[in-house]
């Protein structure tokens, strides 16, 4: 799944992020996100809040997003 962070609420990637991890597990997450460039804030998938197997800062390239899923995919 590949989601932008912010959507119809501020936090409703989080949301549906921990969502689908909780009932599908095994489905990769990927959190595309503008939030770095306008606020400052860094976060990453590496924190344990974050329910997401990737972050992607926008804007984000081609490239970089097939490079994720197919590495988060050859698991």
């Amino acid at each position: 799944a590949v989601l932008d962070l912010m959507m119809d609420e501020m936090d409703a990637g989080f949301t549906l992020s921990h969502t689908i991890k909780n009932r599908f597990p095994d489905v990769p997450v990927i959190l595309c996100t503008g939030v770095t460039s306008e606020t400052g804030m860094k976060f990453d998938s590496s924190e344990s809040w974050v329910k997401a197997d990737a972050t992607l800062s926008k804007p984000v390239r081609f490239e970089q997003l097939e490079r994720e899923i197919e590495r988060l995919l050859s698991k």
